[in-house]
């Protein structure tokens, strides 16, 4: 009877932790969300060397990956009046935000963030800091940290290595072809609506209305 129970025990979990996940994954008020740029949409915002004891890590644009995916994946935050937005890792202290050109992992919850979300075109947005510079995706990979360099450089129009959305961690998931991905379409539908209306609440003025450096 106690080996019956032993055996039982792993699928019970295995059965909880992918409701848990599924319940997260279908969240709406404020959905989990991965960062892509539109040069490379097989790429996603990604924090590294979380295992390390040090207060900061470093970000980088990585390819999306199932065994990477809790530290691929954020909650978005942001404060009025400003709209100053961070990310959040869900299930850690680690909040993700600006430093003079930067991104960073940030241990420190008190650490303030100063990026704000324009809105662009097609779904996506820039992000700019208070020094009116656009985030943008490196050229060159780094192959320490497994992936691109995000700066923040001078706003350039139309340039695609400055566009980024967000979409669902569902989404991201289902492009990976994970098992946890629903059969219809319909909940995929709803949760991406449930980003674009987290971005609309966020976003603070439209591309065309502000100037190119």
């Amino acid at each position: 009877m106690k080996l019956m129970v032993f055996l039982f025990l792993p699928i019970i979990f295995s059965f909880q932790h992918l409701s848990i996940e599924f319940n997260d994954l279908t969240e709406k008020g404020n959905p989990t969300v991965s960062l892509v740029n539109k040069t490379k949409d097989d790429h996603v915002l990604s924090l590294r060397d979380y295992n390390n004891i040090k207060t900061t890590f470093p970000i980088v644009m990585a390819k999306i990956d199932r065994a990477d995916i809790d530290f691929q994946t954020f909650k978005v935050y942001y404060t009025l009046p400003q709209n100053y937005f961070f990310l959040q890792l869900k299930d850690y202290n680690v909040k993700i935000i600006n430093t003079g050109t930067e991104l960073h992992g940030e241990r420190d919850m008190s650490a303030i963030s100063t990026m704000r979300i324009y809105e662009a075109e097609s779904g996506y947005f820039t992000i700019r800091n208070s020094a009116n510079k656009c985030l943008e995706i490196g050229k060159v990979r780094n192959d320490g940290y497994n992936g691109y360099p995000l700066r923040f450089e001078n706003c350039v129009e139309q340039n695609d290595s400055q566009m980024f959305k967000f979409i669902s961690k569902m989404k991201g998931l289902c492009a990976l072809g994970d098992s946890i991905c629903p059969r219809l379409s319909k909940p995929l539908i709803e949760i991406e609506e449930a980003v674009k209306d987290r971005v609309d609440q966020i976003k603070v003025k439209k591309l065309k209305d502000f100037k190119f450096e």
